[in-house]
């Protein structure tokens, strides 16, 4: 703020004005900051980022899109806003749409795990499980305390009737987060109706 009082017009500083409200939650307070940047300089491609992620948690998706693509046309190889591009596409309905842009990111870098978890995420809600279950499998390879995969991962062997391994995942998934009461309740209630004897445990 400091440096807006001294430069009003100094791009890069609405830009980390901007970052620092976002990271502390405040994505309506950061959007105008990323907006004013992009005014004073509109190629600044870090701040298409960052005003594309805050419209994301806004859940201002085709808004959110249109700022990762315009990061990409200026900045072709930033990985990041092609990784949220294709979240912001999933989470916008556009699987279909979301899949060649992980698949762009994990062709140019094997080892990026948030690309391999959103394709799983993307074959899973298309029903392609197997293919789903090989990318939670590769993200946790990169990064095993990622929780939302091993959930997710969970949650793909559950819909091929692969009980044991759904059980393992959930409770691997709540050695990461104890406290997530999703993955909780996804445990509780395969354990309670699963219809063999052998996995069902109520008293769990």
């Amino acid at each position: 703020q400091d440096a807006l009082q001294i430069r009003p017009d100094y791009a890069q500083a609405h830009d980390n004005l901007g970052h620092v409200l976002l990271l502390n939650g405040k994505a309506d307070e950061a959007i105008p900051h990323f907006q004013r940047a992009l005014q004073i300089q509109p190629g600044l491609a870090n701040a298409h980022f960052n005003l594309g992620n805050a419209l994301r948690q806004v859940g201002r998706m085709d808004e959110a899109v249109a700022e990762f693509q315009t990061a990409l046309r200026i900045k072709p190889d930033f990985e990041g806003a092609r990784v949220n591009l294709g979240k912001a596409l999933f989470q916008g309905g556009k699987a279909d749409e979301a899949i060649p842009q992980y698949q762009n990111v994990l062709q140019a870098n094997p080892g990026n795990a948030e690309a391999h978890f959103g394709l799983g995420l993307a074959f899973l809600q298309k029903g392609r499980v197997e293919d789903a279950i090989l990318e939670f499998q590769r993200a946790l390879q990169i990064r095993p305390k990622h929780a939302l995969a091993q959930s997710y991962l969970g949650n793909a062997f559950l819909q091929e009737g692969r009980a044991s391994e759904a059980i393992s995942h959930f409770e691997q998934a709540l050695q990461i987060e104890p406290g997530n009461t999703a993955i909780q309740n996804n445990l509780a209630w395969l354990l309670a109706v699963w219809p063999e004897a052998s996995v069902r445990n109520g008293s769990r």
